[in-house]
């Protein structure tokens, strides 16, 4: 399949909002605000190692729970700690 190919599937619009609210919920869980005294200082730190690691939660809590073989697997493919 080339790109072109993956242009032409069509989408639910729907599932893309779905998609991307809850990404954007992982991503403000990955992000870190410091804010100083002086607020033309503040900062926001994202933790691309946090997001990855939310985001393979997430979807591991789709293939079952914690023990299960396929999840313990997935962990340890990504090197998530239990």
């Amino acid at each position: 399949m080339d790109r072109k190919d993956l242009e032409e599937v069509p989408r639910s619009s729907m599932g893309a909002e779905i998609m991307n609210e809850r990404i954007q919920q992982l991503i403000q869980q990955a992000t870190r605000v410091i804010e100083p005294d002086d607020p033309d200082y503040r900062q926001e730190i994202f933790d691309k190692k946090l997001f990855a690691e939310l985001i393979v939660k997430e979807c591991a809590s789709f293939v079952g729970d914690e023990n299960s073989q396929a999840v313990k697997k997935m962990f340890k493919h990504f090197g998530i700690e239990e």
